[in-house]
């Protein structure tokens, strides 16, 4: 029995063990991860096959991708069974691309960056990568870049790793790149699931579903949105489909992807960095839409608009590695929850990429490894009214700029974290360079900007210790309406159209997300705008998301007003208050405040926005704040209110904005503007027609604004108070002094002059036309003048010469002076030479750290070199972090206005020899020129003759002027004439730079046989020309002729006032033609004193004769009590009272002499060698 039971234990033990070890085997397979293996396979190291010149083929024993070669397209994915991941109809399925615009074209160019030279970069056991690169050749075919498109496939890795190495060179020219991104369009037979999100996941249409021509979508607003009316799958019926709908933050923005439920495959684009992304951690991008399409972007203007900083100017050079991304794939054999299994596995893979940041593997110099980069510290406080720790901040660094010029930046690199609940941060991995700490505290208003640069070098630990952030205040908060958040999330949002939804976002934190929202509001508000009583209503129930205008009928939209009734117990009427506007977003809006009287002019009114970010479906996009003083005298005790009109009312905003800016561009299509506006869109406001206004406005034609106004006014159009100023803007181009006045006059009776903006068009108008005595008219006139009213008088007076006055102007001023007026202030003390004015501008300047720009820097240079300050003058150039061609001709047009023609040469030669990208342009050639003719430097005068020829500037007569002036001045006087008579265009300079050259050469009857040529020819000779003709007959010894030329000057054929030079050269004629009676006759009737020139002429004649007798004593007397520098004068007056015995006077002037340190000046000459 004992044995029986003892069998049957052992038994059931052997059976329990058989069943546990069943069950283990069994869990792998019930528990089992997504695999990463082709079936049939195993992973090895990764080998690169070329096939027939046409193809690349990478293959790691996992994924096998195919390459089109040298383009660099990526043809063909093969994971597990699926022979091709992609779309096998398409010939773009995986691909780099980039939307670019050439100055002056009208519509952008799409270049899908096809490669030209192909080769391997590395090729090892545990990786390869293979370049795909383009050299730009000049063409006008492809965007002025070199690209080099990398690929990196690694052993035991089921994916792909990109990066793009962008740059260009400074001299090419100007160009707007606008979109940079990676694609991939997988095939459609077999992913039709797509997740961008935990809560944002969903199956998808198709892409034939959106075909409006073929009857199954219906087209909505914009073309990105359609309406599915009959889809293959009659579950999307009704729906709406659009790729802004499934758009991220960046900073959430890590992952994303599709999966195939046919093939339990994903597909994933992974980034795991934001360094290389542009506008910072809160700036929504595209991520997977309906294709099935997968991409990342790394520069765009989405959410921002035509803000973003993606336009290079001619000089500007630019270098920028975007990614590595990775591009992963993974698949579950299971099949059980396969899209909660693979989204999991890719979250983890996510996890492993941000981990790995950044990558060791990059063969690329221009991508730093982790420990060639910088890590930052520090903690961030916030002081309003009290200091506290800034906790879940965000804080980060970008290039330098103002405070918050992270929105719109994409040339250089970002790093943004988040602080901890007490502040501290730590910002790691960050490439050299320099930059600015920026941040933002939620709950709180404004932008934050460390106050100092932050230098990054390689391995730096930087510690900042405590930053502190003091949002904008000017007192205690009286109210607040909403959550200072830089989002309109907390405000109304309503429910979405029940025919037009997308039930993705039903129930959904993110149901901003649904279509057509915004049409709401005039369903909500039919007749009447929101009123919003402070201490009342509630900001999440009676606030509407977004202040949109308001449609009447079909496509005719009005205005919209909103008004906030608030009680004040009492009122500082000579006080001020402050009311502070942030904006979550902005699109082609005129946002106007009024207090307490909704029919007053504006106390604000600003045109702000481009970022179409309501019809995108974001709760955000750029960010604005405004400060607004209110006057206490504005306010009342008890009730008030504001009233915010939102005055732009176009319906069919994207259609009318391209229209207006087509027809902008020229104006020969203005007739034609005209009558299409009228025709398609006869029930808009006057939005479109006051844009296409003041488009014609800047062209190259601004006469056709008042022909297109005036047509306008025969259509019935009704003019407001933004029609105005255009019309002005273009009298003030052509000086149509009288159309400006009968405009005018329109303006006076409609009733529009009281308006503040009308006003200071009205006053640049008559400036620009040199009407001062109008303009100072208008300026008394205003009742209310803001910095636009101050600054339109004083560059208006500096316009015509009157810069002293322009300058009391400007200390008149009760506002704070803008850039504009601090530069008209610095150019008019410069002209004026008032030093002392504009150090003290300087100097206010440097305390208001943010006014100091490039403009202004030229500006300081230019005043200080007019003050013949050099030194100052060099100081503000050197600390210019950018310097453009205003910089560098300032300089050097200084210094050669200073007698420095050395240190302008040499200056022009540094800045040919700089990487800056600035060229000289006919301004720097001809300042450069005419320090080689002080120089005599006649080599270095032609090598920047042949350069203004090779180079293939512009040959203009004021650098032809500069190129005679220089030979003739050289003694190149052959070569003078010769570039002389090929200049087609000449102007009295041209000729007076020839007479000049041939008089101080000894060419003299040269020089007047081309003066009677000159005004046979109709040119009318002025004050220089004459100066030439007597310095002509001076050195020739032509005494009648002098005579005659200096008669003629002074009488009524040309009525010139001679100056002294005009005097001298008479007096030294006569002098050297021993007319020296006739010379001492001249120096008294002359109604100026005598210069050194003319006593050392009369001087000299006196001691060729070794006498003073012929000298009469009040001539000498006045000699002797003339104050000279040049120690000739004094030398030849003492040799000649020595030679006359009155040794009482040479010791006199021996004495002077001693007193006032002049000591003779030994002779000296000068060689050029070669």
């Amino acid at each position: 029995m004992d044995i029986w039971k003892k069998k049957m234990i052992s038994q059931k033990t052997i059976a329990s063990w058989m069943i546990c070890f069943l069950l283990l085997l069994l869990l792998p397979i019930a528990f089992s991860e997504p695999t990463r293996n082709l079936k049939g396979t195993s992973a090895r190291a990764p080998t690169v096959q070329q096939i027939r010149n046409k193809e690349v083929i990478v293959d790691n024993g996992i994924v096998r991708v195919t390459f089109s070669n040298p383009e660099g397209l990526i043809t063909g994915i093969k994971y597990n069974e699926i022979g091709n991941v992609l779309n096998p109809y398409l010939r773009a399925r995986g691909y780099w691309d980039i939307t670019w615009q050439r100055e002056n074209n009208i519509l952008p160019t799409l270049d899908r960056i096809e490669g030209t030279n192909f080769r391997i970069i590395t090729q090892s056991e545990e990786q390869v990568e293979i370049s795909f690169s383009r050299t730009w050749n000049g063409g006008s075919d492809h965007i002025p870049l070199n690209v080099d498109k990398r690929y990196i496939i690694r052993t035991n890795t089921s994916g792909i790793y990109t990066y793009g190495i962008f740059e260009r060179q400074p001299e090419w020219p100007e160009v707007e790149m606008g979109l940079i991104r990676v694609a991939f369009k997988l095939n459609p037979d077999r992913f039709h699931y797509m997740v961008v999100a935990d809560n944002r996941q969903r199956q998808m249409p198709t892409d034939d579903d959106r075909d409006i021509h073929s009857g199954r979508a219906k087209p909505l607003a914009y073309k990105e949105a359609v309406q599915l009316t009959n889809p293959h799958n009659q579950m999307f019926k009704n729906q709406v489909d659009d790729k802004y709908q499934y758009s991220c933050e960046v900073k959430d923005n890590k992952v994303h992807g599709w999966i195939s439920t046919k093939s339990n495959v994903g597909f994933w684009l992974i980034s795991p960095s934001g360094e290389y992304r542009s506008g910072g951690p809160v700036k929504q991008e595209l991520t997977s839409h309906v294709g099935p399409t997968t991409l990342t972007t790394f520069i765009s203007q989405h959410y921002v608009g035509q803000d973003m900083e993606t336009r290079y100017k001619t000089g500007e050079a630019w270098k920028k590695v975007l990614g590595p991304v990775f591009i992963y794939l993974n698949s579950d054999s299971t099949g059980n929850n396969l899209q909660h299994s693979l989204w999991e596995d890719a979250k983890r893979q996510t996890e492993q990429e941000v981990e790995a940041w950044p990558y060791g593997f990059v063969a690329s110099s221009d991508f730093p490894t982790r420990q060639e980069r910088g890590t930052i510290t520090g903690r961030l406080f916030v002081n309003d009214r009290f200091l506290a720790p800034a906790g879940y901040a965000y804080i980060g660094l970008a290039p330098p700029g103002e405070a918050g010029s992270w929105q719109t930046n994409t040339k250089g690199y970002q790093f943004w974290t988040q602080t901890n609940e007490t502040g501290y941060f730590t910002i790691s991995n960050v490439r050299p360079g320099t930059y600015n700490l920026y941040g933002w505290v939620h709950g709180f208003i404004g932008d934050f900007k460390y106050q100092n640069l932050v230098n990054v070098a390689a391995g730096s630990e930087i510690c900042l210790d405590r930053v502190v952030f003091q949002p904008p205040r000017n007192g205690p908060t009286l109210w607040e309406i909403g959550v200072p958040d830089r989002t309109a999330r907390e405000y109304f949002v309503p429910e979405p159209y029940q025919n037009t939804m997308n039930p993705l976002y039903l129930n959904h934190t993110d149901k901003f997300r649904q279509y057509g929202l915004w049409q709401r509001y005039t369903e909500l508000y039919p007749n009447h705008d929101l009123v919003y009583t402070v201490g009342v209503s509630n900001y999440s129930q009676d606030w509407f998301y977004a202040h949109v205008t308001r449609n009447i009928y079909g496509s005719t939209y009005v205005p919209t007003t909103w008004q906030i009734v608030f009680e004040l117990p009492y009122v500082n009427w000579r006080g001020s208050y402050t009311l502070q506007l942030a904006l979550a977003s902005a699109a082609r809006a005129n946002l106007q405040v009024r207090f307490n009287n909704e029919y007053s002019r504006p106390l604000f009114s600003e045109g702000i926005g481009r970022d179409n970010a309501i019809a995108r479906h974001g709760i955000h996009g750029a960010y604005h704040l405004y400060s607004i003083d209110v006057p206490g005298r504005l306010l009342r005790t008890g009730t008030n209110t504001i009233y915010l009109r939102q005055s732009k009312a176009v319906g069919a905003f994207e259609v009318v904005d391209k229209v207006v800016t087509f027809f902008g561009k020229s104006a020969d299509f203005a007739s034609y503007s005209c009558v299409f506006l009228h025709t398609i869109l006869p029930s808009l406001s006057s939005y479109p027609y006051n844009t296409l206004l003041s488009s014609y406005a800047v062209c190259d034609k601004p006469r056709a604004t008042i022909l297109v106004y005036r047509t306008f006014l025969s259509n019935g159009f009704p003019p407001d108070t933004y029609t105005f100023p255009p019309l002005f803007k273009a009298c003030g181009k052509f000086s149509g002094i009288g159309e400006g006045k009968q405009i005018h006059g329109s303006v006076t009776k409609m009733g529009f002059l009281s308006d503040v903006y009308v006003q200071n068009s009205l006053l640049h108008f008559y400036g620009s036309c040199g009407n001062l005595e109008s303009a100072c008219k208008v300026f008394d006139e205003m009742p209310v003048r803001d910095v636009v009213s101050w600054t339109g008088v004083i560059s208006g007076f500096s316009r015509i010469g009157l810069y002293k006055e322009a300058l009391r102007m400007f200390l008149k001023m009760d506002v704070e002076a803008n850039l504009a007026t601090y530069i008209c202030a610095l150019v008019a003390s410069g002209r004026v030479g008032w030093l002392r004015l504009g150090q003290g501008i300087h100097g206010l300047i440097m305390k208001k750290a943010y006014l100091f720009s490039l403009e202004i820097g030229n500006a300081l240079i230019d005043m200080y070199v007019k003050c013949e300050q050099l030194c100052d003058a060099k100081r503000v150039f050197g600390e210019l972090k950018t310097k453009d061609k205003v910089s560098w001709n300032s300089m050097i047009s200084g210094l050669v206005q200073c007698k420095k023609p050395n240190e302008a040469v040499e200056l022009f030669f540094s800045l040919m020899q700089t990487s800056s990208g600035v060229k000289p342009d006919g301004h720097i050639l001809t300042s450069v020129l005419s320090a080689c003719a002080s120089l005599g430097a006649v080599e270095y005068g032609r090598w920047v003759h042949e350069y203004v020829v090779r180079a293939g500037i512009k040959w203009d007569t004021h650098i032809g002027t500069a190129v005679v002036d220089m030979y003739a001045k050289c003694g190149c006087i052959e070569t003078a004439l010769e570039v002389f008579n090929g200049i087609r265009i000449k102007n009295v300079y041209t000729w007076n730079a020839l007479l000049g050259g041939l008089a101080i050469h000894g060419h003299g009857h040269e020089s007047l046989r081309y003066f009677e040529k000159m005004v046979k020819l109709g040119f009318k000779p002025n004050e220089v020309t004459f100066l030439a003709v007597l310095n002509a007959c001076c050195h020739t010894g032509l005494v009648d002729e002098g005579r005659r030329y200096f008669y003629k000057m002074i009488t009524g054929e040309y009525n010139l006032s001679p100056k002294l030079e005009h005097y001298g050269c008479l007096i030294d004629m006569l002098c050297r033609a021993g007319l020296l009676d006739e010379a001492l006759e001249l120096v008294k009737a002359m109604p100026v004193k005598p210069d050194v020139l003319i006593c050392g002429a009369i001087l000299s004649a006196c001691k060729s004769r070794e006498t003073l007798t012929e000298l009469p004593k009040e001539i000498l007397d006045k000699f002797l009590e003339m104050e000279f520098e040049d120690s000739g004068v004094y030398v030849l007056l003492s040799n000649i009272f020595a030679a006359n015995r009155r040794w009482n006077d040479v010791a006199k002037i021996r004495r002077l002499m001693k007193v006032k340190g002049i000591s003779k000046v030994p002779g000296s000459s000068a060689i050029d060698v070669n």
